[in-house]
C-alpha cells in the first residue's frame, strides 16, 4: 500500500510537473509573440517617427526659404522706395560779355544747386557763337545749355538778318540738345540804354526778341525773359550797355525760374550779392566769380 501510495504521489507530481512545464512553454511562446509583436509596433513607430521628423524638416526647410524669400522681397522693397541721390545739374552759361559774371550769379541763386559755369567771348555776334556750341557742348558735356547774345549784331545789321541769324543759332541749339540730351534755353537780347536814339534800338530789339520766341517755340527751346518795364534802367550800369550787380542777379533769377523753378531758394536782396561786388564793379572784376572761363579774348 505504502508502494503504491508512493507511486501514485509520484505520478500526480509528474503530471504537475508535465502541466507546469506546459504552462512555461506556453508563457514563452507567449513572451516570445508579445516581444515580436513589440518589435514591429517598435519598428512602425520609428518609422512613424522618422516620416514625421522628415516632415517637420522639410516643413522648416519651406519655412525657412518662406522667410529667406519673404525677407529678400521686403529689402528689395525698401531699397526700391530708397531715394535716387540727386546729381547736382550742370549748366552752360554761353554768351557775349554781357554774360560776365551771370553763371556766378546762378550759383549764388541756386544755393549750390545747380553747378553753372561761364563760357564768355567778349564782342562774340550771333554767328560766333552759333559756331562754338556744338565743339563746346561736346567736350563740356552739360546738362543745361543757355546762350544769351545779340547785343553785338543789331547796330550793324538789318532786323531781317539778325532774327535770320538767331533762327539758326536756335536750330542749331535744337540739333545739339538731341544729340547730347541737354535741356537748352536762349535768353532774349537786353534792352540798351547807351545810344542817344536808343528807343529806336529798343523796337528793333523788341521784334528780334519777339522773332525769336516764336522760333523756339516752335523747336522746342526755353526763351527766357529778362527785359523790364524800365527798359532795363534799374539793371544796367551807368554806361547802359552791361548789367550792374544787380542786373546779373536779375538775369541769373530768371533763368533759374525758367529752367529750375524748385532751386530757387533766395530772393533777391543784397545778402545775395558777394562783398568783394558792389555797382560800381566793372565787368572784369566779376570774371573771378566763375569757376571756368573758357576764352576772355574779345572776337573780333
Amino acid at each position: 500500500e505504502t508502494i503504491t501510495s508512493l507511486r501514485a504521489s509520484l505520478e500526480k507530481s509528474n503530471n504537475i510537473c508535465k502541466q507546469q512545464k506546459l504552462q512555461i512553454e506556453k508563457l514563452k511562446k507567449e513572451i516570445i509573440s508579445t516581444t515580436k509583436k513589440n518589435d514591429k509596433l517598435n519598428s512602425k513607430l520609428q518609422s512613424k517617427m522618422k516620416t514625421a521628423e522628415s516632415a517637420t524638416q522639410w516643413q522648416t526647410d519651406d519655412l525657412q526659404k518662406d522667410n529667406s524669400k519673404q525677407i529678400q522681397e521686403e529689402n528689395k522693397d525698401e531699397q526700391s522706395v530708397q531715394p535716387t541721390p540727386r546729381q547736382t545739374p550742370k549748366m552752360l552759361y554761353i554768351a557775349a560779355s554781357n554774360g560776365y559774371g551771370i553763371s556766378a550769379a546762378i550759383n549764388s541763386q541756386s544755393n549750390q544747386k545747380i553747378v553753372a559755369t561761364g563760357n564768355v567771348h567778349g564782342g562774340a555776334t550771333i554767328e560766333f557763337i552759333n559756331s562754338t556750341i556744338p565743339e563746346t557742348v561736346c567736350r563740356m558735356k552739360p546738362d543745361t545749355v543757355v546762350v544769351q547774345c545779340g547785343t553785338n549784331n543789331i547796330t550793324v545789321e538789318n532786323t531781317t538778318t539778325t532774327i535770320s541769324k538767331m533762327k539758326s543759332l536756335i536750330t542749331t541749339l535744337k540739333t545739339t540738345s538731341n544729340t547730347n540730351k541737354t535741356k537748352t534755353a536762349v535768353v532774349e537780347i537786353p534792352y540798351r540804354r547807351d545810344k542817344p536814339a536808343s528807343h529806336k534800338l529798343n523796337t528793333k530789339i523788341d521784334a528780334i526778341n519777339s522773332a525769336t520766341q516764336s522760333e523756339c517755340k516752335k523747336q522746342d527751346i526755353h526763351f527766357i525773359r529778362i527785359n523790364t518795364t524800365d527798359y532795363n534802367k534799374s539793371i544796367l550800369g551807368r554806361q547802359g550797355l552791361h548789367f550792374n550787380v544787380k542786373g546779373r542777379q536779375h538775369v541769373a533769377r530768371n533763368v533759374l525760374k525758367t529752367l529750375y523753378p524748385n532751386d530757387v531758394t533766395r530772393n533777391f536782396n543784397d545778402t545775395n550779392i558777394p562783398k568783394h561786388c558792389s555797382n560800381n564793379s566793372n565787368t572784369n572784376q566779376m570774371d573771378s566769380l566763375d569757376p571756368i572761363w573758357i576764352n576772355r579774348n574779345v572776337v573780333q
